[in-house]
């Protein structure tokens, strides 16, 4: 069986034979879940993303086949871009399309019958409840959102007030994706009910999420944790609630004077929100440190070491890290 799968982060040859183990960004669960079928099956795959090169760019393996389409999939590009994607497909000539999200304009390719063979939709987030104002930036007031930006931003309409307005346009082309296709996996009772919201006629399977190994391999023992360290994984969105987990340890701070809180993932250095919570950061000095990108091993012994995970998420759908 030929299994062709459009995914919106890029991977390697050797990061998808690994399983995921080396992949210290998104898509680690996309790794984990072809290393598996690799591992347990003899099928032939195909990975398409698109990414900043000037033509399509191949790798080639005994059993997978990595594509990194030019564009992005967005504005002037997509007409393009999916066309790209469709001459993919039918040189390729996979028995089954495995589209990770609606959030990427894949979906597009069956929804406008621009490919023949069967291609199911796997849910990651949803755009449509992610797109509404009280859902990105919470109850932030716009004050503060202002805040989250650098003028020059709001000069030339960039960061997230930019980022907000592209996700509502986004959340447009989702539901066409959700309405013009057929097959769509998912976890939650959540995800489930929205796609029979949106397309009653829709098949809907159930497909559970992939942990990559490394979490298996390591167990929470409280006695070896360090007491009231928290482990927080997300903060480059305003929609992860960075901003109201800073706020709580700072309520924390007079009653539990070792608190800490360690920060997994990259923070900007550069835009306005990034500023804002590196204020926020500097307001509770050495109660926050900065982990950085984080591999699936690095990852875990910061969980065993730390008292509790939090996820201060205004909306998610399952989010990988709560399942790590």
């Amino acid at each position: 069986m030929r299994i062709l799968h459009f995914m919106n982060t890029p991977l390697s040859v050797n990061e998808l034979k690994s399983g995921g183990q080396g992949v210290n960004a998104s898509g680690g669960w996309m790794a984990a879940l072809l290393g598996r079928m690799l591992k347990h099956t003899d099928f032939k795959f195909a990975c398409v993303a698109f990414g900043n090169v000037k033509n399509v760019q191949v790798t080639y393996d005994v059993r997978i086949d990595c594509f990194v389409v030019p564009g992005d999939l967005t504005g002037r590009s997509l007409v393009h871009s999916l066309q790209v994607c469709r001459d993919l497909v039918d040189q390729w000539k996979p028995d089954l399309i495995h589209i990770h999200g609606t959030e990427a304009a894949y979906g597009l390719l069956p929804a406008r019958s621009l490919v023949k063979c069967p291609a199911v939709i796997s849910l990651q987030g949803l755009l449509g409840p992610y797109s509404e104002w009280y859902h990105y930036f919470g109850n932030s007031s716009l004050m503060n959102v202002i805040r989250m930006h650098r003028w020059l931003e709001i000069l030339a309409m960039r960061g997230h007030w930019k980022l907000f307005w592209r996700i509502r346009r986004m959340a447009e082309r989702e539901r066409e994706i959700i309405t013009n296709n057929r097959f769509f996996m998912g976890r939650t009772a959540w995800d489930r009910a929205y796609i029979s919201a949106v397309n009653p006629s829709a098949q809907y399977y159930y497909g559970g999420e992939l942990l990559r190994d490394a979490f298996w391999q390591a167990r929470w023992n409280i006695d070896h944790a360090r007491r009231h360290r928290i482990i927080f994984t997300n903060a480059g969105h305003p929609r992860k609630g960075t901003e109201i987990l800073l706020a709580s340890i700072k309520l924390l701070q007079p009653y539990f004077p070792d608190i800490q809180v360690g920060i997994g993932g990259a923070i900007s250095r550069t835009s306005g929100y990034g500023r804002y919570v590196r204020e926020r950061i500097a307001e509770l000095g050495s109660a926050t440190i900065e982990l950085g990108q984080l591999t699936a091993g690095e990852m875990v012994k910061e969980a065993v070491e730390s008292h509790l995970f939090v996820s201060p998420s205004y909306i998610d759908n399952s989010p990988n890290a709560v399942c790590e």
